[in-house]
């Protein structure tokens, strides 16, 4: 069994810093820099990046914050003041997704590029900021997991409980591997994205099933036994199959055409 500390602060010289806020924060600089060789990879303008990034990022922390609130909205009605003060922790990853998709599609069709050129781009150093910043929540004891006696815990409230955010971590490096697999093979457009987006809803839809609920603290809440991004998951994930089956069906066909000349 190995016991994960919780250190919500880090002394830099003088300075403390908070450990989430660090490793995302880190998470953020390391896929920009990533994602700068991509665009330049695929022949897209950096100005492009640039743009799209500030976007992605401001409407990512917004969809996360909104997300968290509308899951806990009881807490924040008691002190609506609470909504601002994100330093205190409250951000859902799936809202921050789906606004920094948003914004990612209403920037491609303004600037009228393929939206698939941008997602391919960004599907590899996206899921490393994602593996940065979920050591973040390592450390800091966020996203307990149920109550365990064995494997890599938590210690809270003199109750061990698994430590989510480590599986998430060998989620996202495995996802890695993979998608490093497929960009090798050179890929059709679009397979990168659609191959990130079903690994993130499959994992987050079984993966959620081994978080804590609201008894412990720091737990989900649940409806009908499952946490909300659960459903947004499975969704996630039952689209990207549909939409990658329909990718291969297509290229697939093209070259039994091409054999059939």
């Amino acid at each position: 069994m190995l016991e994960i500390p919780i250190l919500p602060m880090i002394r830099i010289g003088p300075l403390m810093i908070h450990t989430w806020g660090l490793f995302v924060a880190l998470g953020i600089i390391i896929a920009y820099v990533l994602a700068k060789k991509q665009f330049r990879k695929r022949g897209v303008a950096l100005f492009h990046l640039d743009a799209l990034f500030t976007r992605a990022v401001i409407a990512g922390f917004v969809g996360a914050r909104v997300l968290w609130v509308l899951i806990d909205y009881e807490t924040y009605l008691l002190d609506p003041i609470e909504v601002l003060k994100i330093w205190n922790g409250g951000l859902a990853f799936t809202g921050g997704f789906i606004f920094a998709l948003l914004a990612i599609v209403v920037y491609s069709r303004r600037a009228k590029i393929t939206l698939w050129h941008i997602t391919d781009a960004l599907a590899i150093p996206l899921a490393v900021g994602m593996l940065i910043g979920r050591f973040g929540c390592l450390f800091t004891g966020l996203h307990p997991g149920i109550p365990t006696t064995s494997g890599v815990v938590y210690r809270l409230d003199d109750v061990l409980v698994l430590a989510w955010p480590f599986w998430a971590i060998i989620s996202w490096l495995t996802a890695l591997v993979i998608l490093f697999i497929i960009e090798k093979r050179g890929a059709k457009t679009g397979v990168l994205t659609l191959t990130a987006i079903a690994w993130w809803g499959g994992w987050r839809f079984f993966g959620d099933f081994l978080r804590a609920d609201a008894s412990i603290p720091g737990g989900d809440p649940k409806i009908a036994s499952l946490t909300p991004t659960q459903y947004i998951a499975f969704v996630a994930l039952c689209a990207a199959i549909y939409f990658l089956l329909k990718t291969t069906a297509k290229r697939k066909s093209k070259t039994d055409e091409r054999a059939s000349k």
